[in-house]
């Protein structure tokens, strides 16, 4: 596709190309720098922290290129711990 089109931007924006040749590659790190992403994630975790909701499960923060997704019961929980979160939430 990069060959095809004259100007290509994958991964939502992040990844440009012209003329099939890599022009930018954007990060979230990038953008706002490692020490502001260090604050952000400091932040939500001791907020998240004193959340009260009916359980907590494994990863909390999960780091991407464009965005940090963030889940107060963690992305470790099951389906039914996800269930009993919705009707809390």
């Amino acid at each position: 596709i990069a060959k095809v089109f004259p100007y290509n931007f994958s991964q939502n924006g992040l990844v440009a190309y012209k003329n099939g040749e890599l022009q930018e590659i954007q990060t979230i790190s990038k953008h706002l720098g490692e020490d502001n992403i260090k604050k952000i994630v400091n932040w939500t975790l001791k907020y998240l922290a004193d959340v009260d909701i009916p359980v907590k499960r494994g990863t909390f923060i999960e780091f991407r290129s464009g965005m940090m997704n963030i889940s107060p019961i963690g992305r470790n929980c099951s389906r039914e711990e996800r269930n009993d979160y919705e009707k809390v939430d």
